[in-house]
């Protein structure tokens, strides 16, 4: 189980499924998860949110995909200071 943790890439979540006991005797599994994932999950199932694994900070805006862009081309809605808007971003 740590070999097959150790050969994942980075995660949004991992899920690990046992008894206390389990737990125990897996410390090291669980140990290695939390150097790859953003939330671990004990007998549990994440929620059914599709997320996008990417983060773009500071990314010129010519290199993103054309949702996020301040110019809004997709005329998509967005929240901006409290107030849903399809507005470029000034």
């Amino acid at each position: 189980m740590e070999a097959v943790a150790r050969s994942l890439d980075g995660q949004l979540t991992a899920t690990v499924h046992g008894t206390p006991d389990d737990f125990q005797a897996f410390a090291g599994v669980v140990a290695l998860l939390e150097t790859k994932v953003g939330r671990l999950i004990f007998n549990g199932f994440p929620t059914g949110v599709e997320v996008n694994p990417v983060c773009w900070q500071d990314a010129p805006s010519a290199l993103l995909p054309t949702a996020p862009r301040d110019d809004n081309l997709d005329k998509i809605w967005r929240l901006l200071d409290s107030r849903w808007t399809q507005e470029p971003i000034q």
